[in-house]
């Protein structure tokens, strides 16, 4: 279990733990998605339609700054089996859902919208050859704030369906936020936790690629953070403000920090069965 964190989102200031589900033992190399029918929790008439006028509110606000936000059908968990390496999911939530519940406290805490199931995310551990850890800095607009440092990632969508292996989703986010071409990626499961203050179920990888920090580009990011990937470095990473990381990234990070060891025998194991 994780300690308890903070975070600022959109205001709202709450301690959060993070339910760790899975951690991998190295014997792991890729998780399968499965579609299965699930059943749609409705929570109620009254609390949808204050999910609405929340979507409305950070639609404008989104307007005001010369953005626009798309409600995309996202992949919700249904059923997770560690020893068949399989992670069931139907089609039965969407972004508006979980953005408009997260983002209003008292929306979030009224009992009648704890029941909504949580979205599946994957987030990438990002390594480059000079073995950084690296961060991009967010220009764009969500539910979460501005200008602040996140790890690649993201919602999956009906077309993670067609790539089935949850190693393929991951490298596609990495894909989409940074310019690399004719890159080699190596991409390990390290572990699965809930995180239920965001509505999100969060896989999360280790990605190394074989480019040098100085060589990557990004023209999603405004600023692309670099950090010593080792234990001295997590740490000064991880006690800077809060309020500089996107929240799903800062819970990757402290998971990373708090199982440090074990990444690096994962590693370790995997440069050697590559041999």
């Amino acid at each position: 279990m994780l300690s308890n964190i903070s975070y600022k989102n959109n205001d709202i200031r709450l301690p959060e733990i993070i339910d760790v589900i899975w951690i991998n033992d190295g014997t792991i190399k890729d998780f399968n998605l499965s579609l299965v029918p699930g059943q749609k929790i409705s929570c109620g008439m009254e609390c949808e339609s204050k999910m609405q006028s929340n979507w409305m509110y950070l639609q404008s606000r989104a307007n005001s700054c010369g953005k626009h936000l798309f409600n995309g059908k996202s992949l919700q968990i249904e059923h997770i089996d560690i020893n068949k390496k399989t992670i069931s999911v139907s089609k039965n939530i969407d972004y508006k859902t979980v953005v408009s519940i997260r983002s209003n406290n008292q929306l979030f805490l009224e009992h009648n919208c704890r029941p909504i199931p949580n979205a599946f995310v994957t987030v990438n551990i990002f390594i480059s050859r000079d073995n950084k850890l690296v961060l991009g800095k967010r220009t764009f607009f969500g539910d979460w704030p501005n200008n602040t440092y996140e790890l690649p990632g993201g919602f999956s969508d009906y077309d993670d369906l067609k790539r089935i292996s949850l190693i393929k989703i991951a490298q596609k986010n990495i894909t989409q936020d940074y310019d690399i071409n004719n890159c080699y990626f190596e991409t390990i499961p390290f572990g699965m936790y809930h995180f239920p203050r965001i509505l999100e179920t969060i896989f999360l990888f280790i990605t190394r690629i074989n480019k040098d920090s100085y060589e990557l580009r990004s023209k999603k990011y405004s600023d692309i953070l670099f950090v010593d990937n080792d234990e001295e470095g997590i740490k000064k990473l991880i006690t800077r403000p809060i309020s500089e990381f996107h929240p799903p990234s800062r819970a990757a990070l402290q998971f990373l920090y708090e199982n440090y060891s074990q990444a690096v025998n994962i590693l370790s194991n995997n440069e050697h069965e590559g041999k």
